[in-house]
């Protein structure tokens, strides 16, 4: 990836699922940092710690299933704050994260869906809300750890 990022035939190179203690090592004998770390986010799972290491690296966290696998889509804690802002669900979640300053990697079924998904920029989340979104108990998550798969 060094070589090919050096030869401009890549622009960035990315790391998916990497964990604090899987960066350290590879830091240690990089000649060039990763850039970006794709890694499930969403709320009630945001991996603070891993986030806050990241931002310490330099490294940009990406989000991949921000909507929880669409397990956070019917969640009623999150519907109730999605209708103070006339948003659905999806709209939320993906404003949550990009409100957080963390690019999202979407899948849509849709058209439809897509454009919604697009059409997060309309308000803002208060800083309360934003508050109560990132202190939510554990959920959504997918079950998969990448020491673990």
């Amino acid at each position: 990836m060094e070589e090919l990022y050096e030869q401009g035939r890549v622009k960035a190179i990315g790391l998916s699922n990497f964990l604090p203690h899987h960066i350290r090592p590879l830091l240690e004998v990089a000649r060039i940092r990763p850039m970006v770390d794709q890694l499930e986010l969403h709320v009630g799972y945001m991996q603070e710690y891993t986030l806050s290491y990241l931002r310490k690296e330099g490294i940009l966290p990406q989000a991949w299933s921000p909507l929880g696998r669409a397990k956070l889509i019917n969640d009623g804690t999150v519907s109730n704050i999605a209708a103070k802002y006339g948003c659905t669900n999806a709209a939320l979640l993906l404003r949550y994260l990009n409100q957080r300053g963390i690019p999202v990697i979407t899948k849509a079924s849709s058209k439809e869906r897509m454009k919604e998904n697009l059409d997060i920029f309309g308000f803002r989340i208060a800083e309360d809300d934003m508050s109560y979104l990132s202190s939510l108990p554990e959920r959504g998550w997918s079950g998969e750890h990448p020491d673990e798969v």
